[in-house]
């Protein structure tokens, strides 16, 4: 090869893709929703079997999020959340729980009246 083409091939390899800041907030995706419960509080068939696959912003997840919707990064074209009926994504969901809970002076976890134990 000649030094041209090096220099070339080099060139292209080096290149960095110019990342913007901040994400677009109208950059629209699809994505899988079920609307059916609220705040955890699902029979395991609902929760399942009534995803729809939806086309929103971030802004559009975020407000699913607050209205307690189960939310899903596939789509799943109608069907149950299983992952043989998961037809691809477009972005990725990532699930951060709050998973510290409260301890009294002895250290025991300190739970709710419905027997839960109290997050912090």
């Amino acid at each position: 090869m000649n030094a041209t083409v090096l220099s070339e091939i080099d060139d292209r390899s080096l290149a960095v893709p110019q990342i913007a800041a901040q994400p677009d907030p109208v950059s629209t995706f699809r994505f899988a929703v079920n609307r059916h419960g609220c705040n955890k509080d699902w029979d395991f068939r609902i929760l399942s079997s009534h995803f729809q696959d939806v086309e929103g912003t971030l802004d559009t997840v975020i407000a699913h999020l607050q209205q307690g919707h189960a939310i899903c990064a596939g789509l799943l074209g109608g069907q149950w959340r299983r992952k043989s009926n998961f037809a691809g994504s477009q972005w990725v969901l990532i699930d951060i729980d709050n998973s510290a809970v409260q301890c009294d002076d002895q250290g025991k976890t300190v739970k709710a009246a419905d027997g839960k134990a109290l997050k912090v």
